[in-house]
């Protein structure tokens, strides 16, 4: 197996553990997961909701290309700018009836007990249903037995979630706002005017909230991938995209930056390192990002366009061909890895590199994989159990992740944006068919999930 075969590898799983596609390829993928090229690692201090909101903000604010390893292509805020200036079609003036449902849906909708229930239920279906997709796209024989776990959750989000009377007052919702648009426009532009902090930007909202403390109760998942591993089913869209890192590896797992030292070395060290004795294990969780101030709804208008803009230039709503849209998909979940331990058959070389620099306390510039090594990052152990060199078939370990890290985002797939060209006249072409999963991370705060809310959120 080649380095590269092997990346992809871990790739895939990765993803398929965090944002799993249906079984098969039938439906379009409503996610891709986007790795850093580096795990950030998470600092408290710097990201602590009450004194570095301006951190928070950005992350949650930076729109990244479609491709597997994460690079920011511009700022959803400038985009949405744009959004709010579309020629929306003309109002339709509502009869008493129409105004009298509305009323009655809102009502239902403002009730933080029918909020919860529904919230709760969703959750726990997406839940059951990830961890079924998972494991029947990694091949695992008992996959099966999860299918009723997840059917039973569907039931319970039904039954105690209120799901078809909540989602029908979001249908009334939707309803009376396609026909009546500028009540929704003005309320989303009031809101974002609003919503500019001058010294923090945009604020965002992240569940757990304080999802930097180490000490925060995340619900983390074991991975494990080595040359053993299954082929780990993703859908084919997702494989078709671009990614760097593959290229990144392609003389070896190791990477320097270019100011560090350590150059050469690591030049050797790539002429040396083996993918195929190479073990990754770690665990992983996920923090859902919610903007208050986004309201992806008024991309539903199907006559709307913008002065300047070619249709679909904002998104195409699939994964593919994206070069040049401005904001094909949102970042709507962060990515942390923790515990991670990188199991491997070290040559005598790479062995006598890790053990002599593993105490500098300066920032080496290297990197295995994509984690950081040195002191503050990582920690060398150049002997390993009896069963792990059995289990990995490895003479020595890298033990990284001493504080979680972010690995990468999850991404939504945005609606088809704007339906015709600039010029208002010229329709746009038929959209793609997508089957949107169910998913926890709305594009909005989970206490506000209606599609169509004149808070500005969904």
């Amino acid at each position: 197996m080649t380095n590269q075969e092997l990346i992809q590898k871990m790739y895939a799983a990765i993803h398929n553990a965090v944002a799993p596609s249906a079984p098969g390829n039938k439906a379009a993928p409503a996610s891709i997961f986007t790795m850093m090229p580096q795990g950030s690692t998470i600092i408290p201090e710097d990201y602590d909701p009450e004194d570095s909101a301006a951190n928070r903000n950005r992350l949650a604010n930076t729109i990244p290309y479609v491709q597997k390893d994460y690079v920011s292509s511009g700022k959803v805020s400038d985009v949405y700018k744009q959004i709010l200036t579309s020629q929306f079609p003309p109002d339709q003036e509502p009869t008493d009836e129409e105004l009298k449902r509305l009323s009655d849906a809102e009502k239902y909708l403002e009730d933080s007990d029918h909020v919860d229930a529904y919230i709760t239920g969703m959750v726990e279906f997406a839940k059951a249903r990830d961890a079924y997709w998972s494991a029947a796209n990694s091949g695992d024989p008992k996959a099966h037995l999860l299918k009723p776990e997840m059917d039973a959750a569907m039931l319970k989000w039904v039954s105690r979630g209120h799901k078809e009377k909540y989602e029908s007052s979001l249908a009334v919702q939707h309803q009376f706002y396609q026909k009546s648009p500028s009540r929704l426009v003005e309320a989303a532009s009031r809101v974002f005017e609003e919503a500019e902090d001058p010294l923090s930007g945009y604020e965002a909202v992240f569940l757990p909230k304080n999802w930097q403390d180490p000490k925060c109760a995340l619900s983390w998942a074991d991975i494990l991938i080595n040359e053993g591993t299954k082929r780990i089913h993703i859908h084919k869209d997702i494989e078709k995209v671009a990614d760097n890192f593959t290229t990144h590896f392609s003389t070896g797992f190791w990477s320097v930056s270019s100011n560090s030292k350590y150059k050469d070395t690591v030049e050797r060290l790539n002429q040396q390192s083996t993918a195929c004795t190479t073990t990754l294990r770690m665990k992983i969780a996920r923090v859902q990002i919610y903007r208050d101030w986004l309201n992806t709804s008024l991309m539903s208008y199907k006559t709307s366009w913008i002065p300047g803009l070619s249709a679909g230039q904002i998104s195409n709503g699939t994964l593919q061909n994206t070069q040049g849209l401005s904001m094909p998909v949102l970042p709507t979940e962060l990515v942390l890895a923790k515990d991670v331990e990188v199991y491997c058959n070290f040559s005598d070389e790479e062995r006598r590199f890790l053990q002599d620099s593993k105490d500098e306390t300066a920032d080496l510039g290297v990197s295995f994989l994509w984690f950081r090594l040195g002191k503050e990052h990582s920690e060398y152990h150049d002997t390993v159990t009896d069963q792990e060199q059995t289990d990995y078939k490895c003479n020595a370990k890298i033990s990284l992740g001493k504080q979680p890290m972010i690995l990468g985002f999850i991404n939504s797939v945005l609606p088809y944006y704007a339906y015709k060209d600039g010029t208002g006249m010229q329709a746009a072409p038929p959209l793609p068919k997508a089957e949107r999963a169910v998913s926890p991370s709305l594009f909005c705060r989970a206490e506000q999930p209606q599609f169509f809310s004149l808070r500005a959120g969904e």
